[in-house]
């Protein structure tokens, strides 16, 4: 999966005049795909969430939590994974540059796609909503404190669990692993899942600044939290 993507590529200073027309068409094709598998990360699982007027992401079953967000993101990898490495996650982009999978020439245009593909699908989140609904408590989706946590045990949740996530990625980046690689979007569905279950009652389980920043910037509410977690 990523490890083809990253396999021709060679680490060198940004300077965008050096690039040719045919990489500049990777380029294009690559961010397209990450734009479209972030913003299907969005609404798919938050647009669960829109049933009835009493069933916002946080009254959500936590299984039912973990299930849409594993689900989606099985969709994501198995629609991306062999274009752009479906990402959809500033959190393993960043990862793939330290660990010299990425020039920082791809993380900026990987980056740039996602946010962008994350504030699209809150936008179609926010039209898909009811507009009897809108206005009672949190907007959909968007970062906010559970009644009984704090900011603090946010943090350490959202750390935990993107940690986690990012140790699975790397394992899965592991040349040892090449050759159960048909099998990698169901692993990291899972694994999503059941971090969701894990942590998804002390911070409602983002683990990606891309999913957090993107309804944030739409409804303009907690802004401020979702640029402290999850952390990078």
């Amino acid at each position: 999966m990523l490890q083809h993507h990253c396999s021709s590529h060679k680490k060198f200073k940004l300077n965008f005049g050096a690039l040719r027309s045919k990489e500049w068409s990777d380029i294009i094709r690559l961010c397209i795909a990450e734009f479209l598998c972030t913003m299907g990360l969005v609404v798919i699982p938050c647009a669960a969430a829109i049933e009835s007027p009493d069933f916002y992401i946080f009254h959500l079953y936590r299984f039912h939590q973990a299930l849409c967000y594993g689900l989606s993101y099985m969709m994501t990898i198995v629609i991306a994974g062999h274009v752009s490495g479906g990402q959809c996650n500033p959190s393993v982009t960043i990862c793939c540059f330290i660990f010299g999978l990425f020039r920082i020439f791809d993380v900026l245009f990987y980056i740039l796609a996602q946010l962008i593909g994350a504030i699209f699908g809150a936008l179609v989140l926010k039209i898909m909503l009811p507009a009897k609904i809108r206005g009672n408590g949190p907007a959909l989706c968007t970062p906010w404190i559970p009644p009984r946590s704090s900011i603090i045990r946010c943090l350490i949740a959202e750390l935990l669990g993107t940690t986690f996530f990012l140790f699975v990625c790397c394992a899965m980046w592991d040349y040892r692993n090449r050759k159960w690689q048909e099998t990698a979007p169901i692993k990291l569905g899972l694994t999503i899942c059941g971090l969701v279950l894990a942590f998804g009652g002390y911070s409602k389980a983002h683990f990606n600044p891309a999913r957090s920043m993107g309804p944030a910037i739409v409804n303009g509410e907690m802004i401020y939290l979702s640029t402290l977690y999850p952390r990078f």
